[in-house]
């Protein structure tokens, strides 16, 4: 894309994804939680066996979440961001 003039726009700013990290570490805190009660469901045999189960699984589900978005909250968000500015 060009302007009338020639010229070439500058490519975005860089963006910065700070929700990500955040969200991330709440999926971490619930992924433990979980896990936390499917295990004590086993110790204190209060539910059933498959209940348990589906704790512990929604746990890992949860922390495995959160530790990748955890990760992409490191990378940038902007495609144009690392590359270098044609000039005409």
């Amino acid at each position: 894309m060009t302007f009338e003039n020639g010229q070439v726009p500058p490519p975005p700013p860089q963006k910065k994804p700070t929700h990500n990290k955040r969200n991330g570490w709440l999926y971490v805190g619930l992924g433990v939680l979980f896990v936390l009660l499917g295990v004590l469901g086993f110790v204190g045999d209060t539910r059933g066996d498959l209940f348990n189960w589906i704790f512990i699984a929604l746990g890992v589900a949860n922390a495995v979440m959160g530790v990748s978005a955890i990760r992409q909250s490191r990378k940038t968000l902007d495609p144009f961001a690392n590359q270098a500015r044609r000039t005409p």
